[in-house]
């Protein structure tokens, strides 16, 4: 089952976005576990479409 999410975030909180996103990855990678729930983030440019 996928679930997808668009974060947008006002102009200039990009890199603080992308920044707390790459933290909370590392974190979980580092917890370990079952690997059951695969998670993937992509950072998209400014223009989406």
């Amino acid at each position: 089952r996928w679930e997808r999410a668009l974060v947008r975030v006002p102009p200039g909180s990009g890199a603080a976005l992308a920044a707390a996103l790459k933290s909370a990855l590392a974190a979980r990678m580092a917890r370990g576990g079952s690997g059951s729930e695969a998670v993937r983030v992509r950072i998209d440019p400014l223009d989406i479409g």
